[in-house]
């Protein structure tokens, strides 16, 4: 038996490293197991990709905004 240890909120569910490192090994020989990354690609349309990287850039330079600015970032087309 695999006990994992998980902290839950209204639309999320996060797992220790570990043990949801463990989980997915024992589930891939079941099937083939994706990860993908907030960051990855293959999660974020183009132009959330493009803010994201904006953002990561502000980030890095000390520079902060709001979260509803970000929002509005992540909506924009």
């Amino acid at each position: 038996m695999l006990i994992l240890h998980i902290t839950k909120s209204k639309d999320t569910i996060r797992i220790l490293k570990d043990e949801f490192m463990t989980l997915i090994k024992r589930y891939q020989k079941v099937e083939p197991v994706k990860i993908v990354e907030e960051n990855d690609p293959d999660y974020l349309t183009d132009e959330e990709l493009k803010q994201f990287k904006i953002a990561e850039e502000e980030l890095k330079q000390g520079k902060t905004i709001s979260l509803k600015e970000y929002d509005k970032m992540r909506k924009a087309k």
